[in-house]
């Protein structure tokens, strides 16, 4: 099966902060280097590294001081010019640091993909079903229940917008660890044809209560699975033979004849 790691190549630099800001803010169980994310991704954080460690000397100072007492100056010397590579210093920390980073991360991919899913996805999944069990046949559109003159439900949609937030925040966090994967529907829900009935998700959308509704709704139940996971969910016979239903048919092509006299 295709591999989907997080490579260094293509991802941005506050990729690995960024993943690690989700993680935190979900409080997982996890081990520690994943929760910080990478050492250093900017500049300054790898000066502030720096200068942890740094001696706190003028050492071009200390070589003219010892050679004023008589002494070889040359170990002072070769100190003062080893801190002329600086700058090559602070950008190979921000590199070995997100290197090192994301190499942790796709060790532990799995873990915390199943993390999510345990702590936070398959919680806040059981919100939503009770939602639909406590307001059935309700309206999940914030804008069509204002429309409707529903405030109530309105209200409702609004005190619980934030489980949207979250869910959308779970597929950005897997989409990190996992660049180009969970691309179809068999990411999004235990059986085909979610993307027929309410549309592919998008970034915009999938931060709005009534797409997670309306999945539920129309007898879906949201999934979140680890690569492999999902890589056997599409090639299930299910979702396989879902797709081969819906492939255009092959059309004879007429072939015009032509004699030539």
């Amino acid at each position: 099966m295709t591999s989907y790691p997080m490579i260094q190549d293509i991802v941005r630099p506050n990729n690995g902060r960024e993943l690690a800001a989700i993680l935190r803010r979900f409080k997982l169980d996890l081990p520690a280097e994943i929760l910080a994310g990478p050492p250093a991704t900017y500049g300054n954080d790898a000066a502030a590294l720096i200068d942890a460690v740094r001696p706190q000397h003028d050492h071009l100072e200390d070589a003219a001081q010892a050679v004023i007492r008589g002494e070889d100056p040359t170990e002072h010397l070769i100190l003062a010019a080893a801190w002329n590579f600086y700058p090559g210093l602070v950008q190979r920390i921000q590199e070995s640091g997100l290197k090192i980073y994301i190499d942790t991360v796709n060790k532990h991919a799995d873990e915390i993909i199943s993390a999510i899913r345990v702590q936070v996805f398959e919680p806040t999944i059981d919100k939503l079903h009770d939602l639909d069990d406590d307001h059935p046949n309700a309206l999940w559109n914030l804008e069509t229940a204002l429309a409707a003159g529903d405030y109530k439900q309105a209200a409702i949609i609004k005190d619980n917008a934030a489980l949207a937030r979250t869910l959308a925040d779970t597929d950005k966090a897997r989409r990190l660890l996992h660049p180009e994967a969970y691309d179809t529907d068999a990411a999004w829900s235990d059986q085909p044809g979610l993307f027929e009935v309410i549309g592919e998700p998008e970034p915009d959308t999938i931060t709005e209560l009534h797409w997670w509704m309306h999945t539920i709704t129309n007898g879906h139940t949201p999934v979140y699975d680890t690569v492999t996971e999902w890589q056997k969910r599409d090639a299930s016979t299910p979702f396989t033979d879902y797709r081969e239903d819906r492939e255009p048919a092959d059309v004879p092509v007429m072939q015009l004849g032509f004699t030539s006299r």
